[in-house]
């Protein structure tokens, strides 16, 4: 089980050095690769994000540009992510880094037989007889790491070979990341996967450096600020532009080990490879700023949870405003709609019809949160 890492075919094959800048422009490869923490793993710094996959194709597309790691879940797709990316990346397994996540949930806790099963149908789906990385799904709460069937069930995985590290993804960065430093953690967190982007990623960097400083590895996700870019009229023509500048801010904090992007298309795969290896330029920091300026009011800085202290009714606000992102900007509706299927029906925002609205009143960016909860609810409610 070679894996990908610096010993790797990739690295020593001539096809994967750094192109000049004229092949750069009409064919985009990858052109760094960085350590994912301290797991002797090496990847590429843009990697392949398959939340919304259904095309083989794309995937082998990705690899052939030099993207060494994929992220998928058992949850993606109801498990088809996972079958693609094993179909795809048949005969180069040993090249690439696969992660793949398991959802728990708090009203039903998961079992060793449970966590077992789901891990040997995603080698199945994977055609694997390992995984690179096995990660708690959307882990908000530090619950499923106190839970001892998730930690001895990790262990064993490692221990067995079938994982060669574990770690989670998590939309409650100011919590987790202060959590997960914790020494009674460190035998089962290895790497993570945060937001951060140019909008919010500021307020988290002192956490995201203690847990570099761990030796923890970090892969960046929701990098493009909810990526409205495509929907607003002075940005049509720098479609391309924006993510690269986007990702290239991401990139240039040397506490980020790499970023991944959803791939479901050839073009956004051309479009975020582009930005391997970036510098970030003046250019890039004016654009930007124009971004910022252009979705002030409209984005939810989900990392931002002044409206949430503020709901009588305990509605999962920054949750829900995720799914609408998801729904809305991204364009992930069948994700959009699975994760809101999965939330608990007393965290729906029902009572917001008739609250006053002082998660509205609460937010500090001026977005209308009630208006945009009881919307969610109309196109996600299936």
């Amino acid at each position: 089980m070679l894996g990908c890492g610096e010993d790797s075919q990739r690295s020593s094959n001539a096809h994967w050095e750094p192109l000049s800048q004229e092949q750069q422009s009409s064919d985009p490869q990858i052109q760094r690769y960085r350590s994912l923490g301290s797991t002797g793993i090496t990847v590429s710094d843009v990697t392949f994000g398959a939340g919304a996959l259904n095309d083989a194709g794309v995937v082998r597309y990705a690899f052939d540009r030099g993207v060494t790691l994929f992220d998928t879940a058992a949850l993606y797709g109801a498990g088809v992510s996972e079958d693609i990316i094993g179909r795809a990346l048949q005969g180069v397994r040993d090249q690439v880094c696969i992660i793949t996540k398991q959802g728990f949930s708090r009203r039903r806790p998961p079992s060793r037989s449970m966590i077992s099963n789901i891990l040997e149908a995603s080698l199945r789906k994977l055609r694997s007889d390992h995984v690179d990385g096995l990660f708690i799904h959307s882990m908000e709460e530090m619950d499923a790491l106190e839970n001892d069937d998730v930690l001895e069930s990790f262990a064993r995985f490692k221990q067995d070979g079938k994982v060669r590290f574990t770690g989670f993804s998590t939309h409650s960065e100011r919590k987790t990341l202060a959590e997960c430093v914790k020494p009674r953690y460190e035998a089962v967190v290895d790497v993570i996967m945060l937001r951060y982007n140019h909008m919010e990623g500021e307020a988290i960097e002192s956490l995201i450096a203690a847990v570099r400083a761990k030796g923890i590895g970090t892969i960046a996700m929701k990098t493009l600020a909810g990526g409205q870019h495509g929907r607003l009229e002075r940005f049509v023509n720098e479609r391309t532009s924006y993510p690269q500048a986007a990702i290239g801010w991401v990139l240039a904090n040397s506490h980020i080990d790499c970023a991944v992007l959803s791939m479901d298309t050839y073009s956004l795969v051309d479009s975020y490879v582009a930005a391997s290896g970036r510098q970030p330029t003046r250019s890039d920091a004016a654009l930007l700023r124009r971004y910022r300026n252009a979705v002030d009011h409209t984005y939810c800085r989900v990392t931002c949870t002044a409206c949430e202290s503020s709901c009588p009714y305990n509605v999962a606000i920054s949750d829900v405003m995720r799914f609408n992102m998801y729904f809305e900007d991204y364009r992930q509706r069948r994700k959009a709609t699975d994760s809101y299927a999965a939330l608990a029906g007393e965290r729906k925002p029902l009572p917001c019809r008739t609250c006053s609205g002082y998660c509205t009143e609460a937010c500090p960016y001026g977005l209308p949160v009630q208006q945009r909860l009881l919307r969610t609810h109309e196109l996600l409610e299936v």
